[in-house]
């Protein structure tokens, strides 16, 4: 039965520069540029693109060989902790579609496809939804009926999906008879044991008894085999997806001006959107890291009151933030985290509100803290005082006041003087007295006024009071 399919994407870091348009600035890489990833270990091509393929350049090649065959290369590390990164990603796409995947870094993934394919009615169906969610990942594939021969498979080069039946099970043997046991994932002594026997390829591997095997090998040959042939059955952690997001991008080219920020990071956006509308979660404030060539790294808040999914949003608030920003140095990667999110609230309620597409107050004032900054935002708070001038203080952040006192009774204006001014005018007493008395606490001096609702000569509205002493004082205007 082909229940397990393996995935082998053996150019990741290299697919990741061509998928991101946003690593490139002014110019896009283009078919012609000749690029090549070199592991530093061996010093070799471990990932070449066709145009350097073009060129004679062959992956296990060395750097110096490369460079003969073409003077004018690209040329990238290979970052295994990159391409984990990028195969949890893959991971992440492929999970609403494949529920049992394994984990198999750098490059691979095995699915555990038997119990989707009555979920998707088949296996062609469901090996469409797997194509579609990879889009132009470059990958190799193969499915069998155990996990290491799918692999071997997908390892050696092979594209096929098969079907179950007589027709599938004997393609799939030929296949595996096929592959030199020199590519079998075994330690060298084991390798160079089975040349010096003249066995050169699994189908005379296979046909060795097993205790055959297990007198001239050691146990590491006879797993294997067992393995290989679903006798033996190995232990395997399935993929889990991540509750907090974290990507991050390498840039091809370094940026130096902060208006070209906004395009390599719009594709993380987007997959943050993605990453919070299956899990019905909203951001609510998201960050935004910066590498820059010798200097510190820098950081940019994003913040959504409301909470916020979609990237169009935040990358709005991001071009106010871009607007005054400077960099100080060339920015080499970019990366961009989420760890504060929340349910989704009960905005699609409101579909057929007369207020659609318009900014609510909470994002208005998202807009204004991103283009000038969280700390140059002020907010006019409550006060428990009943001193009308003393009711309300400024505030760098907003703040919920449990315990505040119940709203006055009386009319109060909409202008209130800062402090109140002698009262110049002849007016017409409209309303009141309301008494307003305080005896001095809490570092205040005593207050005793009798306000009054008036209007003056020129038709003007005026809040004023009062005092003990007979003096009369405007404290404000009504609108």
């Amino acid at each position: 039965m082909m229940r397990w399919l393996y995935l082998h994407f053996h150019q990741l870091q290299l697919d990741h520069l061509y998928q991101e348009e946003a690593f490139h600035t002014s110019e896009d890489i283009n078919d012609t540029e000749a690029i090549i990833i070199v592991d530093g270990q061996g010093n070799e091509v471990c990932q070449a693109c066709p145009s350097a393929q073009q060129h004679g350049i062959r992956l296990g090649m060395g750097l110096a060989a490369a460079i003969a065959m073409h003077s004018k290369l690209q040329v990238l590390d290979y970052r295994p902790l990159l391409e984990r990164e990028l195969l949890q990603q893959v991971a992440e796409q492929l999970y609403p579609v494949t529920a049992n995947l394994v984990l198999q870094p750098p490059q691979g993934l095995l699915l555990e496809i038997h119990s989707m394919l009555r979920y998707h009615q088949g296996l062609e169906n469901y090996w469409q939804q797997i194509r579609k969610q990879l889009g132009s990942l470059n990958y190799f594939y193969a499915n069998a009926h155990s996990p290491w021969a799918a692999q071997l498979l997908a390892c050696n080069g092979y594209r096929q999906v098969l079907q179950d039946g007589p027709e599938g099970q004997q393609t799939l043997q030929q296949n595996l008879e096929h592959i030199p046991c020199s590519r079998l994932p075994l330690k060298k002594s084991t390798l160079d044991r089975l040349e010096s026997l003249g066995i050169h390829h699994l189908d005379r591997l296979r046909k060795l008894p097993l205790q055959e095997i297990s007198r001239r090998f050691d146990e590491e040959l006879l797993l294997y085999i067992g393995r290989l042939n679903n006798e033996l059955r190995t232990p395997l952690a399935y993929y889990q997806p991540r509750e907090v997001f974290e990507r991050q991008l390498q840039l091809f080219y370094e940026i130096d001006d902060s208006e070209n920020l906004q395009k390599p990071i719009k594709p993380l956006l987007l997959q943050l959107q993605h990453f919070l509308q299956q899990r019905d979660l909203q951001a609510r404030r998201i960050d935004i890291h910066l590498k820059l060539r010798e200097a510190a790294p820098l950081t940019l808040n994003l913040h959504a009151s409301q909470g916020e999914e979609k990237a169009e949003r935040w990358q709005a608030l991001l071009a106010l933030r871009l607007e005054r920003l400077q960099l100080p140095a060339p920015v080499e990667a970019i990366t961009v985290s989420c760890e504060q999110h929340q349910r989704r609230g009960q905005e699609h309620a409101e579909l057929f509100s007369q207020h659609q597409g318009q900014l609510s107050q909470e994002q208005l004032l998202d807009s204004l803290q991103a283009r000038l900054g969280k700390q140059r935002i002020r907010f006019l708070q409550p006060a428990n005082s009943h001193i009308p001038e003393h009711s309300n203080h400024v505030s760098s952040q907003e703040e919920q006041h449990r315990d505040q006192l119940p709203p006055p009774e009386g009319l109060r204006p909409s202008f209130l003087l800062s402090a109140p001014q002698p009262l110049k005018d002849d007016v017409l007493l409209f309303y009141g007295p309301e008494r307003i008395q305080y005896p001095g606490w809490e570092n205040h001096t005593a207050v005793e006024r009798d306000y009054f609702i008036a209007r003056n000569s020129q038709g003007r509205w005026l809040w004023l009071f009062k005092t003990p002493a007979k003096h009369w004082y405007v404290h404000g205007y009504f609108a």
